[in-house]
């Protein structure tokens, strides 16, 4: 009986002791508002003007990459080469390999070989890539 007795009293201290640590880390918590140190921002008007930027530039990226994909017909064919084509890619500035193979869906290594690129991540704007595709590509 004794020994449940100690327990209870145990366990009844470190209640107490978590409600003193709680209500002094409310106290902080208190004084750090009022005192100016820690504040809520959370301005409605700038969330929705920043969600409605995103918004923007999401529609603006999709509006662009459909026009990629619309534009296949205008891409000039190169020549011919067996089971594949050669279209004629002119850079525009910061694009890379890696973004010519989402576009044509053929991998970066191959069109670096093509074209003899040494450095895939050196491409410069203007310069003409040619890259193969399958025949009938768009």
């Amino acid at each position: 009986m004794a020994a449940l007795t100690g327990l209870i009293a145990s366990i009844w201290k470190g209640v107490i002791g978590l409600i003193r640590l709680s209500f002094f880390l409310l106290v902080i918590l208190v004084f750090a508002f009022a005192s100016g140190w820690l504040e809520i921002r959370c301005n409605p008007v700038k969330m929705r003007k920043d969600v409605e930027q995103r918004i923007h530039e999401f529609k603006e990226a999709l509006s662009t990459q459909n026009q990629a994909h619309q534009n296949y017909e205008s891409i000039p064919l190169f020549r011919q080469e067996g089971n594949y084509d050669l279209l004629a890619h002119k850079v525009r500035a910061g694009e890379r390999l890696v973004d010519l193979e989402k576009v044509y869906g053929t991998d970066w290594r191959v069109i670096q070989k093509v074209n003899k690129i040494s450095n895939p991540r050196r491409l410069v704007a203007g310069q003409i890539v040619l890259i193969p595709v399958k025949k009938g590509f768009g």
